[in-house]
């Protein structure tokens, strides 16, 4: 009669080390998804203030004090966070603002997908269309 005690085990051990194979390389694609929909909305976010921004700059002749102006006086009806930022905090803080120029940019050091700066992400308008870009070097 043959031993065979150990087999059962030994495919066991060959399931297990398959499935956790598995699933590490399906947590990889998770979380690049998940850094993607947050760079779609970082962009969008980015470009509803710098919209904002530039048709306060249009009514007014110049860009606002601060961001929260944007909200008081009926140019934006939210506050738009950063979501590479996981703190709860004001949104203001998410966001560094250059009322000169009336660029924002976002304050999160961290890369993107495509390894520029989050701080280097810029929104220009180009034939009517807000769209980001990357800056020359960190804003």
């Amino acid at each position: 009669m043959e031993k065979r005690e150990g087999y059962a085990f030994i495919g066991v051990l060959i399931m297990t080390t398959l499935m956790t194979t598995l699933l590490a390389s399906q947590a990889r694609i998770w979380l690049v998804a998940d850094k993607r929909v947050k760079e779609k909305e970082l962009g969008f976010n980015l470009i509803q203030i710098k919209r904002a921004l530039d048709e306060y700059s249009e009514e007014e002749g110049e860009y606002p004090k601060g961001l929260d102006e944007l909200i008081e006086e009926g140019f934006l009806r939210r506050g738009y966070r950063d979501p590479n930022n996981n703190r709860n905090h004001d949104w203001k803080r998410d966001w560094e603002y250059d009322r000169d120029s009336g660029e924002v940019w976002s304050r999160v050091k961290g890369k993107s997908l495509g390894g520029v700066s989050y701080t280097r992400w810029k929104v220009e308008k180009s034939n009517e269309k807000y769209i980001i870009v990357e800056a020359e070097e960190d804003l």
